[in-house]
């Protein structure tokens, strides 16, 4: 009679630790918060920039909070895979997905649990290079 009340003790005990290890291991991740800092050369033609690397999607959503000193910029979300697919030319085809501007904040429906890159279509007329930052919710990144 001992031992079984031991026995369901140490079961009890160790299903509460997977289960707690569970929640944490969920919450943590959907809160992923980055700064991402895109260097646009000087005297750069209008075009695509982008960082190395990309973001992985954990929701149907991603926001991204604007850089301040840059509020007209245009960002822009697109498939990882449809990316290096086509050589990077991207841009007005099927696979970029623009956002919806909500109190300030730009909302991009995406796939859930996928590759995307994100990037600024911009152009520098000045004779110094500008890093735009920006920041975005509810991603991973990874490093190409």
């Amino acid at each position: 009679m001992k031992n079984k009340k031991k026995i369901i003790l140490i079961v009890s005990l160790a299903l509460v630790l997977i289960a707690g290890l569970i929640i944490v291991y969920f919450v943590n991740r959907k809160k992923r918060t980055f700064v991402i800092n895109i260097r646009v050369p000087a005297g750069a033609e209008e075009g695509l920039y982008y960082p190395d690397g990309g973001i992985y999607s954990f929701g149907s959503k991603i926001k991204l909070s604007p850089d301040k000193n840059y509020p007209d910029m245009k960002y822009m979300i697109y498939d990882a895979d449809a990316f290096f697919l086509n050589g990077g030319m991207v841009m007005g085809d099927k696979f970029t997905i623009e956002p919806v501007e909500k109190n300030g904040k730009f909302i991009f429906d995406v796939t859930k649990n996928k590759h995307y890159k994100i990037g600024v279509y911009t152009s520098n007329d000045s004779d110094e290079d500008i890093v735009i930052s920006f920041t975005v919710y509810n991603v991973d990144m990874w490093i190409d």
